[in-house]
């Protein structure tokens, strides 16, 4: 039997290198970009989840689009603020509660009893937690170094990412009608 030789033409070979590589580019600037990305598909949603409210507004009485759309955020931003309002007591409440136990707590667990006494009973947890402070402090123990860089950096971050989204979605509100009529137009 003979054996057949398979031919590929330079350009079929440099497509196909070209295809690997636009590719691989592409899934590199999709991680670069993914926080950007997330931005967007959030700031999309909100468009899309307050638009019919918009159009509600508009279909009763409300000439403009823009003002529609203020009154919609107003209205959205006073849930957002009676949730918080309804939520956050209750969390605080909750977290004062813990902090009050937390001597309690502690002392059970050093002396192996209550819920986590298990921990020092099996593990010699206070022991360890011990050694690990020795040897390289608070931050070393706990992984946290640099905690108040990384929190300011987070914060920072997270009211970037709540007003860019705010802006996106006030834009996608106020320009969407347009996009979708020159989409479909």
């Amino acid at each position: 039997m003979e054996e057949r030789l398979v031919r590929f033409r330079p350009r079929a070979i440099l497509v196909v290198l070209g295809i690997i590589l636009a590719a691989v580019v592409l899934i590199q600037v999709v991680q670069v970009a993914r926080g950007v990305l997330i931005w967007i598909v959030v700031a999309v949603f909100l468009a899309v989840a307050l638009n019919p409210a918009v159009e509600w507004l508009q279909a009763h009485g409300v000439a403009r689009r823009g003002l529609a759309v203020l009154i919609t955020y107003l209205g959205a931003l006073a849930a957002i603020v009676a949730l918080g309002a309804t939520f956050v007591p209750i969390l605080v409440e909750q977290v004062n509660n813990f902090v009050d136990t937390l001597p309690a707590y502690v002392e059970d667990l050093t002396s192996g009893r209550g819920r986590l006494g298990f921990l020092e009973r099996e593990y010699q947890i206070t022991e360890k937690v011990r050694e690990a402070v020795e040897a390289g402090g608070a931050g070393g123990a706990l992984g946290i170094s640099g905690t108040a860089l990384a929190v300011t950096k987070s914060v920072i971050s997270a009211v970037i990412a709540v007003l860019t989204i705010a802006f996106l979605t006030l834009f996608m509100l106020l320009e969407g009608p347009a996009w979708i009529s020159r989409f479909y137009g």
